[in-house]
């Protein structure tokens, strides 16, 4: 068992299940994607510099879907990340307070207490250092 600390709250988590992990590493997909978006967009705003008017109006169509993009791939996050906390306190026991982790609680709060969750069977197998 392993108890996570977030801003005044104790959990005690001792399962962490296999949706968990993969629903991470579903976040840990689309971040990537969110990371390439404004390399993305930088190389379209440069080619539109080389181009007739007509085609720089096809080039800001293509920004404005990037864009569109991002802002889905963003509210997807956020959704996946408070159904992982919802997964992880349900299948300990513990209730799930939306309010709490809405409003008292910030994406790098959310963030640690998920991971934190993720590494805690790898953190009990690890050997203990000798002395």
């Amino acid at each position: 068992m392993m108890k996570i600390e977030v801003r005044g709250q104790s959990f005690d988590i001792s399962f962490v299940n296999n949706w968990c992990r993969e629903k991470w590493s579903d976040i840990l997909d689309l971040t990537a994607e969110l990371q390439d978006m404004p390399d993305e967009t930088m190389e379209l705003i440069d080619d539109a510099r080389k181009k007739t008017r007509d085609e720089r109006k096809a080039i800001n169509r293509k920004i404005k879907e990037l864009n569109a993009r991002q802002r889905e791939v963003i509210r997807e996050v956020a959704a996946i990340r408070f159904s992982i906390v919802k997964e992880l306190l349900s299948t300990n026991d513990i209730d799930y307070d939306h309010e709490f982790w809405l409003r008292k609680c910030d994406n790098d709060d959310i963030n640690n207490f998920v991971v934190d969750a993720l590494m805690k069977d790898t953190k009990e197998l690890r050997p203990s250092k000798k002395k």
